[in-house]
């Protein structure tokens, strides 16, 4: 399982990533929400949550891709490789879900 270290820097690391995605047009596998939360995890940690899965540039990709993994949603995968934290545990640089049943939903970092 998948369980970093924060960088010293984490902090602003988090918001440069966070202001880019702000500021870009919706891009699959550039700036959409998985790219976001992996450049997010990756700024905090320096670790690729993803581990070399490939690019996507449609829905389709990103669907084809997750199959490819042995998990039916996003949750699945990150859920089989990330520390789960309740939710009364959240701290800043975190990763946590809202409730969905949305295959292609990614987490959310908390800011």
């Amino acid at each position: 399982m998948f369980e970093p270290d924060r960088l010293p820097d984490w902090p602003d690391r988090l918001v440069s990533i966070v202001a880019r995605h702000r500021e870009a047009a919706f891009a699959w596998g550039d700036f959409d929400c998985a790219t976001l939360f992996a450049e997010a995890v990756h700024a905090v940690t320096g670790e690729d949550p993803f581990g070399g899965l490939g690019s996507w540039q449609s829905e389709r990709d990103a669907l084809r891709i997750l199959a490819a993994t042995g998990s039916d949603s996003v949750k699945g995968f990150f859920d089989a490789r990330l520390p789960l934290v309740h939710r009364s545990e959240l701290r800043r640089g975190d990763a946590g879900y809202a409730d969905t049943n949305e295959r292609l939903s990614c987490p959310a970092i908390v800011l």
